[in-house]
């Protein structure tokens, strides 16, 4: 499978590692699920500015995101 031979090229140059398997068994066949750290190339700056936003959902903080400026936006939940 093409998605195993990215793991392995990313493992084989040093740019990912493993950080645990869970190996799983449906219905006769074997499954087994990788939780990997990599190493990505972040840009300084996002391509086109403001033209996306990213969410992060959570109990205390409804989003925060990232105007075009670089500057935070949060908005906050509901406390129950």
């Amino acid at each position: 499978m093409s998605h195993t031979r990215k793991l392995a090229r990313r493992l084989g140059n040093g740019t990912a590692r493993i950080l645990s398997a869970t190996v799983s068994r449906t219905a006769k066949r074997w499954f087994v699920s990788f939780t990997c750290e990599v190493e990505r190339a972040v840009p300084e700056r996002h391509a086109r500015p403001g033209s996306a936003v990213g969410v992060d959902l959570g109990v205390k903080v409804l989003l925060t995101g990232v105007d075009d400026t670089g500057k935070v936006v949060s908005v906050p939940g509901r406390n129950r």
